[in-house]
């Protein structure tokens, strides 16, 4: 995985970073409802975007980022199989959400994702808002 705080100076930009594996931590540490886990699952858009938001919220940020998904090797539900994971992004006015499915083992494609959303914050640094577009989250607001 990405060691962000490995980087000199990394306090500068990086505040902090919750690992929110529980259904339960995800209520009490980043706000997410309840009723959307039961909805829509854990690995969700849904879930992705409140994880997002709620880590902005938390944090005092200007963006945040969220991930989840099934790394595997188990965990597979119909519909949703190993690999499939959801990348959020957190903004002032807006978030976005990206649905991938990824291949290989569970380090690969939890790096996968890491560096997926590492992509969506650099979007976001330049100002690629046509390209964020694509991934709008449904109800997230108008362009930042």
């Amino acid at each position: 995985m990405p060691d962000f705080v490995c980087v000199p100076g990394a306090s500068d930009t990086f505040r902090e970073g919750f690992i929110t594996y529980s259904n339960e931590a995800k209520v009490a540490r980043l706000g997410v409802s309840r009723e959307t886990l039961d909805a829509y699952g854990a690995v969700s858009a849904e879930v992705c975007v409140e994880m997002a938001r709620g880590a902005r919220e938390w944090a005092g940020v200007d963006f945040a980022l969220s991930t989840t998904g099934i790394a595997g090797p188990s965990g597979a539900v119909p519909g949703k199989p190993v690999g499939l994971c959801f990348v959020g992004l957190a903004a002032a006015d807006t978030a976005y959400c990206r649905r991938l499915q990824f291949f290989g083992d569970r380090d690969m494609i939890r790096l996968r994702a890491a560096y997926t959303a590492l992509d969506l914050l650099r979007l976001a640094l330049l100002g690629e808002e046509g390209r964020l577009e694509l991934h709008r989250a449904p109800g997230a607001g108008g362009a930042h």
